[in-house]
């Protein structure tokens, strides 16, 4: 990355902190531009709300049309990949690492962490405060209900629910269709 590039991205940052935590339609249009640079892969039409925290942004690909609400938290601690048309509710929580804790002659703080990665497919809809963990795959069209906490796969067309997320029921007239 060239100097130029490197100003560009350290701007927009400031810029994108600047009206974080700003609700106003003019705030929206310039945290997304912002986000257009700083994330590793933008699609079209996406849309950042106010208080969202990205962290390390440039490992994050969103795709089109998609809405993260208000204060949901992008850990880039792994990639995150977030398809197209995904509806992802406030207050929700991506952390695509993990604390490595083998060794007992060790604090598990002085031992590092395990970078993972999260991939949500496309139309999937994230309820509210709902935390998805490392090492996760969401497939397309999937529903997560409000409050789960998902630390395994979940197939396409699943809706799940609960601590942690569990396969509740699948979409109408979509039981069992491959990804």
């Amino acid at each position: 990355m060239g100097l130029g590039q490197k100003v560009k991205r350290k701007i927009a940052r400031s810029i994108a902190g600047a009206v974080k935590y700003n609700p106003s339609l003019f705030a929206l249009n310039i945290r997304n531009k912002c986000y257009r640079i700083l994330l590793k892969q933008a699609g079209k039409g996406f849309n950042i709300a106010d208080g969202v925290t990205i962290k390390s942004p440039e490992r994050v690909s969103i795709g089109d049309r998609v809405s993260i609400h208000e204060y949901s938290y992008l850990e880039g601690g792994g990639d995150i990949i977030i398809g197209n048309y995904v509806a992802m509710a406030n207050n929700c929580t991506i952390v695509p690492s993990s604390h490595n804790f083998s060794r007992r002659d060790v604090f598990m703080k002085e031992q590092g962490y395990s970078e993972q990665k999260v991939v949500i497919g496309d139309d999937v809809w994230i309820g509210s405060k709902v935390t998805i963990l490392g090492d996760v795959e969401i497939g397309r069209g999937a529903i997560i209900s409000a409050g789960s906490v998902v630390t395994g796969d979940v197939g396409p067309y699943s809706i799940v629910g609960g601590v942690p997320a569990q396969i509740l029921c699948f979409r109408p007239g979509e039981r069992g269709v491959k990804q």
